[in-house]
């Protein structure tokens, strides 16, 4: 359980330091692919596999005897709902920055934008092509989830000696 918390705080730890390189890199440039936002969920993933190795380490030294499967099912949970708050996170930082200007001035508050993501535009992306996608704060969601429940239950994989 210490580990599990362990993990929990790094990740949340994970999930302040990307939403700031999140606003930093919004406030910064405009230019670059809404794409790139989806790395910041591996900061988060990084302190749940942090506390996951420690409790592989702990069960190594005294055997407690619960089940391995559930104890990855909780850490891949656990990856799966920080990832999934980091991209949220990172949608209403993104959205609210790049598209400052066609937010209405009564919900420009950050906590309003934070409750209440319909208010925020989509983000958008151009290909070369032309082709072009949106992106709203559920599908944003859905690919933290997605994406942190994969690679957490790769990152926690039994690995081969």
């Amino acid at each position: 359980m210490r580990s599990w918390l362990f993990g929990m705080g790094l990740g949340l730890a994970g999930v302040l330091i990307s939403s700031l390189l999140v606003w930093w890199l919004a406030s910064s440039d405009t230019s670059f692919s809404q794409r790139w936002l989806t790395l910041a969920l591996m900061v988060p993933l990084g302190g749940v596999y942090l506390g996951w190795d420690r409790a592989q380490k702990a069960e190594a030294v005294t055997p407690q005897g619960i089940n391995p499967r559930i104890i990855r099912t909780s850490y891949v949970i656990q990856g799966a709902l920080l990832a999934a708050l980091t991209q949220y996170l990172t949608f209403v930082i993104a959205s609210s920055i790049w598209h400052a200007d066609v937010i209405d001035p009564a919900q420009a508050g950050f906590l309003y934008q934070l409750f209440h993501p319909d208010s925020l535009p989509s983000l958008s992306d151009t290909r070369s092509g032309g082709s072009s996608t949106e992106s709203g704060w559920v599908e944003m969601v859905l690919v933290g989830v997605f994406v942190g429940t994969v690679m957490t239950f790769y990152m926690t994989r039994k690995q081969k000696q």
